[in-house]
């Protein structure tokens, strides 16, 4: 599979997980993802989405970090 478009499609790739979340407390925060298994040819990837529908969508990823 190649690397994923958007944060919904990083989400449901079991290769891939969240390493960080970065400006969360602004309007806009970016989403780290990096692959699970390092030689699995997988590269890191970042999203920019709205911090409110992330929280909303995504609320225990969103309150791990």
């Amino acid at each position: 599979m190649a690397q994923p478009k958007t944060v919904k499609e990083a989400m449901e790739d079991q290769s891939y997980k969240v390493r960080n979340i970065s400006y969360k407390h602004s309007d806009r925060l970016r989403v780290d993802f990096e692959p699970r298994f390092a030689h699995s040819g997988k590269k890191i990837c970042s999203f920019w989405i709205s911090s409110t529908y992330f929280k909303r969508t995504y609320p225990s990823v969103y309150e791990r970090f």
